[in-house]
């Protein structure tokens, strides 16, 4: 790894428009006050019209990422949300916990619990019913169709 000259914290955050996981990654770096700079990607449906610069940083195109200077002078890119929330917070959280808690305290690791609960749980599922409302070619309905009809509905009721 390369020793960069960039100041610790310039953080280049990288994500595509529409993105839950982005607006979690936008939520924790407003709330803990970090200057970051905002790169939009617009991802192209052509493979052969890929953005070279975000594919180096996620080789995966995935979203959203950051990339920030770690204290041993070198530079960081991560493309996972919980990685990059896990981080953020280890950084620049760690003594003003203004959205975390003490580390190895009770309420940590319950709060941890709850958001790897969010992470595995919910937004798998919101995902495929995200999939199946605006994705999923209409023809005629099979009982694959039918199986996923009331989580389409509550994703509906829920305003998604």
């Amino acid at each position: 790894m390369s020793v960069v000259t960039e100041p610790r914290g310039f953080i280049d955050f990288y994500n595509k428009p529409g993105s839950s996981n982005g607006a979690k990654v936008a939520i924790i770096l407003n709330e803990l006050g970090l200057t970051y700079r905002h790169h939009e990607i617009r991802p192209s449906t052509s493979p052969l019209d890929k953005d070279t610069t975000y594919h180096s940083l996620s080789p995966n195109g995935h979203f959203p990422v950051i990339t920030d200077i770690h204290p041993d002078g070198f530079k960081i890119s991560l493309d996972q949300t919980g990685a990059i929330a896990q981080y953020l917070i280890s950084e620049y959280d760690r003594d003003d916990h203004a959205i975390s808690f003490p580390q190895r305290s009770a309420v940590e690791i319950e709060a941890m619990n709850w958001f790897f609960f969010g992470a595995t749980r919910v937004a798998p599922a919101h995902g495929e019913a995200v999939h199946y409302k605006k994705e999923a070619p209409e023809g005629e309905s099979s009982i694959a169709d039918i199986a996923q009809i009331p989580f389409v509905v509550a994703a509906e009721e829920a305003g998604e």
